[in-house]
């Protein structure tokens, strides 16, 4: 029921995007090791390939291993991290202790900016973008330029698609697609 949000997982609050990780691989991962640095979901895919001992030099994907961190548990992994809402209609930027949260379009999820102190205002329940300007506008920069860059991989969910009858059968399925036209 935090920030009004009711049996729903799509914002940009502490609630919803700090999602605790537990990992157990006995032999492989040490017991008790609490990483504390920003991490993020798509780190979850590089660490499961090199505990499996897949080498991902030479692919193209998101995140970075947390294996290093089970041995350097207060080592920082990522400068900044990113997220964003169902279609867009919010994003976030997460850097040190800030997260600064903006609004793009339609959702009862978020409204306007905000700037909170995430690990003393856990509930971020004092929004700080009126007292720090400066810090917000400079998350601000970073996290448009962080989208603008990603342009390329972004898809837009509203773009059609044709899909082949096979494809769409199983996405009907599963539940993953009420109104596809065929």
């Amino acid at each position: 029921t935090e920030h009004g949000v009711y049996f729903c997982h799509r914002g940009l609050y502490n609630p919803t995007i700090h999602v605790p990780m537990l990992v157990h691989w006995p032999g492989t991962v040490p017991e008790g090791v609490r990483v504390t640095p920003l991490v993020s979901g798509v780190d979850v895919f590089p660490t499961v390939l090199e505990l499996m001992g897949i080498d991902t030099a030479d692919m193209d994907i998101d995140g970075s291993s947390l294996v290093p961190s089970f041995t350097a548990p207060e080592a920082p992994i990522h400068e900044v991290i990113f997220a964003e809402t169902v279609q867009g209609a919010g994003r976030a930027v997460m850097q040190g202790e800030d997260k600064f949260l903006k609004q793009y379009g339609a959702d009862p999820f978020i409204s306007g900016n905000h700037l909170f102190r995430t690990f003393e205002d856990y509930g971020e329940q004092t929004d700080q973008l009126l007292s720090r300007p400066e810090r917000a506008d400079e998350l601000e920069e970073l996290l448009e330029r962080w989208y603008g860059s990603n342009k390329v991989r972004q898809l837009d969910s509203k773009e059609r698609v044709n899909l082949d009858r096979e494809t769409a059968e199983a996405l009907k399925a599963l539940g993953y697609a009420d109104q596809i036209e065929e």
